[in-house]
């Protein structure tokens, strides 16, 4: 039971954050437009899907962490973060003064890969579960799809932000439809996520 519900979680994650990775990557600039100034905006967007993907390994890195806490192995897991923030640290001495902010986005990528992996590879001495392959590959096919769907509309104005985000959320899950990347097991445990729609 537990590991059919970890499985259900991560596809889950994986399926909402793939497409937030592009999205929030393609529309780095307009987004940061609203929320900052134009300086900001044009000198950090860059490093916007360095940070999203490893929001996305993170997030992935939990629902791996269940299964080595459950084992009370918590030692494990603090070991694991105390060697990703000294090669965060690390990296940050050699890579920030030579390529300033870019360097620290690179530096978090690295360090959450590491802790991914880790993390990973560690659980698997107590519980396996197939992440699905296919339905990764599914959604980043669906996902790749959103680019052109976005960048053909004119985001000029506050309001084409929030259009194009929807339109590529929607282009999305009817390709993932279209592709059959959700098994009923999957659908049924999302309903489950949103009990208004399932009534």
């Amino acid at each position: 039971m537990l590991l059919g519900t970890s499985r259900l979680r991560t596809v889950a994650h994986i399926a909402a954050a793939i497409p937030c990775v592009f999205i929030l990557s393609l529309l780095a600039k307009p987004i940061l437009l609203l929320l900052t100034t134009p300086e900001i905006a044009s000198n950090g967007y860059f490093i916007t899907p360095f940070i999203a993907v490893s929001a996305l390994l993170w997030g992935t890195q939990s629902i791996f962490s269940q299964v080595v806490i459950l084992e009370r192995k918590t030692k494990i897991v603090g070991i694991l973060w105390v060697v990703s923030a000294s090669l965060n640290f690390a990296l940050n001495v050699v890579l920030i003064p030579l390529i300033g902010i870019l360097g620290a986005a690179i530096t978090t990528l690295v360090s959450f890969s590491f802790i991914f992996l880790a993390t990973v590879i560690y659980s698997r001495r107590f519980m396996r579960f197939d992440l699905n392959s296919l339905f990764i590959c599914k959604s980043a096919v669906a996902s790749l799809v959103m680019i052109p769907v976005i960048y053909s509309l004119d985001l000029g104005c506050k309001f084409s932000t929030l259009i194009a985000a929807s339109l590529g959320v929607i282009v999305y899950v009817v390709l993932m439809f279209l592709m059959k990347g959700f098994e009923k097991n999957e659908f049924a445990f999302f309903l489950q996520m949103f009990p208004k729609i399932r009534g």
